[in-house]
């Protein structure tokens, strides 16, 4: 933990998805990113974006659903419609955000190489099973909810970063 702290982890996951909302099923493009600070005490604070466009059959729709989370390795948390919980095990932080019904498992692998810190990323949705779709709140209908039908990653990166 100590060569963590002070470190900004920045990450970037693209997924291609087909969502239902109160509107219809559409399929839509999502980029999930997170910048994460990592404190003195095992604690950690994020911001978390999720960028939406989704091509409704009215035209394209896009939004932008930010959230900022703080909490403690191996403490559960609660944030704006999100329960979450941070692991860090050997060279691993994993950061599980559980919405409604079904998660996303973010796993960072760090590495060290002549005293610099990188890293990879792993961000897959878990679905609850024999819950139905995964529910979570909307990034392009405010106030609205989406259910997740398909999910599949397309892309990721990760990068690390010491603070200023």
């Amino acid at each position: 933990m100590e060569i963590l702290q002070g470190a900004v982890i920045e990450t970037k996951t693209t997924y291609s998805t087909l969502s239902r909302s109160p509107k219809g099923t559409a399929p839509a493009t999502v980029i999930g990113s997170m910048r994460i600070k990592v404190g003195p005490a095992e604690s950690i604070e994020a911001t978390l974006t999720r960028s939406v466009t989704v091509n409704t059959p009215v035209g394209v729709k896009r939004g932008v659903l930010n959230r900022a989370i703080s909490g403690k390795l191996g403490t559960p948390g609660k944030g704006d419609a999100l329960n979450f919980l941070w692991v860090l095990e050997g060279n691993q932080l994993t950061f599980l955000r559980i919405m409604e019904v079904g998660s996303f498992k973010t796993t960072i692998t760090l590495s060290e190489t002549a005293g610099a810190l990188s890293c990879t990323v792993d961000s897959p949705y878990v679905p609850e099973v024999a819950a139905g779709p995964g529910k979570d709140k909307s990034a392009v209908f405010a106030g609205g909810k989406i259910e997740i039908i398909n999910v599949k990653r397309v892309g990721s990166t990760c990068k690390v970063g010491k603070r200023g």
